[in-house]
């Protein structure tokens, strides 16, 4: 079959394939399969179900190479009253925008079924969580039917099982091959073997390919002014290969996500984007993934990694969850469209809301409204997670899974909060659970004093281990890895050394120089290098490595 000349057909006063959506489209909508937001239309032609969605209430992106095709589309849109926003592109140039609520690909002209495939792949990272994918083409049995409307060469045919294997990883809602009759104009009239097939993105897996594209983030030419931001691309791409053999869901090994997670899932009023410091990827201790897993429709970013995904978020009017002078409270009202939550420690998480300000301002947007917690849910709040990384720091203090439990709550959605409350608990008992213990301070007898002394000059002395926020000798949680040099110097480090030797039988006399420099490499330095590092605070050593220590 020769190759169509599109922009030539487009030309014809006629509308090629009228100006009535396609069946499988209306019956989409009817069946609730679409949900509502924002919709990219694949090789949308001259516009006919673009603007039927639209006068649904959905924002629609109608797509296709040919200018001649946009024309049309942008007349018919004038002439039904409904807005529809156009974009000349083929279906895999499309696919590199977004992301979308839904996909609709309706007799996408592909030259091949490489092609097809090769935009296919790319859907996953086009969507939302929770995004579904329309495809509507001739199916495998369209050659048998008899009188049928002409249709693309064999090799271009597709079964519903093709659809869905190219598709990859997507929970099937509708997949059917039967024969219909078209009336869609004059080039569409007569039988056919139609494959419809409607698609739904896992939310784990979405958080999945998130976490994927941190192995290889794009190069984004745009500046924070903050060092770490503005170095994500290759924290994200160390991060990723110290976090080799990882859990890409819990983050953990070996994996914890049944202890974790369960299948218990919530949904909340907005959409929740969680827009992550670069140096919080692959913390164990972090609350972060319980958020997109547990909550439909929440999405995971990376800062520096997942631009367009943020980009979108701040296009739509997000507001951020984060505490402002000028800040709205939070009610049923202001719980609604799409929320970023910034995850990182305090001073790391005021960065990554800087620069979302930063960017919007880039992009020409208005300064990012923000939303509060109320004051009395803050003072009110003992966090489990806070209390097992830090003994006692619970009280007034709250993770990031927890200030959406929060959010959630203060908005109405209560079955939202109870998930994420839930799971925090189970992951501060989990990292309870692989605190080290330090050895207890109870009376020994040798003269822990003089001992403690003695390990002074080798503690100056020793090499320095990167990467570790937990001493894995006394027990301590440190704000930053590059803080473990000059924790190994102080009496609590030094007395916990002492008291692990002594319990070991390595201390059996006085302190002398050889034997305090012995026993400080044996049970501090050697045990401090076998602990397990956290895979961003191992990147960060690499992408930023810490300044010597000030001489004493």
């Amino acid at each position: 079959m020769a190759a169509v000349d599109w922009d030539a057909r487009y030309a014809a006063k006629k509308y090629c394939y009228g100006k009535l959506p396609n069946a499988c489209v209306v019956e989409a909508v009817e069946k609730a399969w679409l949900p509502k937001g924002r919709v990219l239309l694949l090789g949308e032609g001259e516009g006919r179900n673009a603007v039927y969605l639209a006068a649904q209430g959905y924002a629609c992106v109608a797509t296709d190479p040919a200018p001649a095709a946009l024309t049309k589309c942008a007349k018919l849109t004038k002439a039904r009253g409904v807005h529809v926003e156009t974009m000349q592109a083929d279906a895999i140039e499309a696919l590199g925008t977004g992301p979308y609520d839904c996909i609709v690909s309706v007799f996408c002209a592909y030259r091949t079924a490489c092609q097809r495939k090769e935009a296919h792949a790319k859907v996953m990272g086009t969507l939302w969580p929770g995004g579904r994918f329309l495809y509507v083409g001739f199916g495998a049995d369209h050659g048998n039917v008899e009188r049928a409307v002409p249709g693309p060469g064999p090799d271009r045919l597709a079964a519903p099982d093709t659809i869905v294997a190219e598709l990859g990883e997507f929970d099937v809602v509708e997949a059917t091959e039967r024969e219909r009759d078209l009336f869609e104009g004059p080039f569409h009239r007569g039988h056919a073997s139609v494959t419809c097939v409607v698609l739904e993105l896992p939310q784990r897996r979405s958080f999945g390919a998130a976490i994927d594209a941190c192995a290889a983030p794009p190069v984004i030419e745009f500046e924070t002014g903050d060092a770490l931001l503005d170095a994500a691309a290759p924290l994200a791409r160390h991060t990723m290969r110290h976090a080799a053999g990882r859990c890409q869901l819990c983050w953990s090994a070996p994996c914890a996500c049944t202890a974790l997670f369960g299948e218990a899932m919530a949904s909340c009023a907005p959409r929740l984007v969680l827009v992550a410091h670069p140096s919080e990827l692959f913390r164990t201790t972090a609350s972060a993934p319980l958020v997109p897993v547990l909550i439909r429709r929440a999405a995971f970013a990376v800062w520096g990694v997942h631009t367009a995904t943020i980009d979108a978020a701040l296009a739509s009017g997000a507001a951020i969850l984060f505490p402002d002078e000028a800040a709205d409270a939070i009610d049923a009202e202001t719980w609604r469209g799409t929320i970023i939550v910034p995850d990182g420690s305090w001073a790391r998480a005021q960065a990554v809301v800087a620069a979302l300000d930063r960017r919007a301002a880039h992009l020409g947007l208005e300064r990012v409204r923000r939303l509060a917690l109320a004051e009395a849910s803050l003072t009110s709040m003992h966090s489990p997670l806070v209390d097992a990384l830090h003994a006692g720091s619970g009280r007034g203090r709250c993770s990031t899974a927890e200030a959406v439990a929060l959010a959630c709550r203060e908005g109405g959605d209560d079955e939202a909060a109870a998930v994420l409350t839930d799971a925090v608990e189970r992951l501060a008992a989990k990292v309870a659970a692989a605190l080290p213990r330090p050895p207890s301070p109870r009376t020994r007898a040798y003269d822990e004093t003089s001992w403690v002394a003695a390990l002074s000059l080798p503690s100056t002395t020793a090499p320095a281990v990167q990467g570790v926020r937990r001493c894995v000798v006394c027990g301590a949680g440190l704000a930053r890895a590059d803080a473990l040099q000059a924790h190994v110097r102080g009496r609590r480090h030094r007395a916990a050394v002492a008291r692990t030797a002594f319990d070991a039988g390595a201390i059996t006399g006085e302190p002398m120089p050889v034997a305090a420099a012995a026993i400080f490499e044996a049970f501090s330095t050697a045990a401090l290098a076998r602990a397990p590092a956290e895979p961003p605070d191992a990147a960060l050593a690499e992408v930023h490595p810490p300044p010597p220590p000030a001489p004493e």
